[in-house]
């Protein structure tokens, strides 16, 4: 089950230290627990961007699974600074690291790139929706009034 989901939008040369938290929340395309506050789900993100940067200065591969002793994280970028990043548990809290079996990343990794797939069949680009200056809710949003 996944425990936590992401949709991040990082365009190249956005990393602002100075930026505000409502700007830094504008790259947040997508939260997964809705109960996250704003706060939370920044604190996370953070984390997951140093994770793709620092991954990112020694390799020219993108990340796209990180075992933990508790969780696998899983990374896609389907578009240049579009990032889709879920979190599945590796286990139960009560079992030891012997115990417990490592969740597989790949195919958390393939699950996020059908997601995609689906999503930009119908929408078309993410990367092309944002331009237009619209968030990707509200375009989904549009279509739903429509149909």
């Amino acid at each position: 089950m996944i425990e936590e989901l992401y949709v991040i939008y990082r365009p190249i040369g956005s990393d602002d230290e100075a930026s505000t938290e409502e700007e830094q929340a504008e790259k947040i395309l997508f939260s997964y627990p809705v109960t996250q506050s704003l706060r939370q789900q920044l604190t996370r993100i953070t984390m997951l961007e140093g994770l793709i940067d620092f991954t990112g200065r020694f390799s020219k591969q993108d990340i796209d699974t990180v075992v933990m002793e508790r969780q696998t994280w899983s990374f896609v970028q389907p578009e240049a600074g579009l990032w889709f990043i879920a979190c599945v548990s590796s286990g139960n809290s009560q079992q030891t690291s012997e115990e417990s079996t490592k969740v597989s990343g790949s195919g958390l990794v393939d699950a996020l790139g059908k997601m995609y797939d689906e999503f930009s069949l119908f929408r078309g680009n993410i990367r092309k929706i944002i331009d237009r200056g619209i968030t990707v809710v509200e375009d989904v949003q549009g279509l739903r009034k429509k149909g």
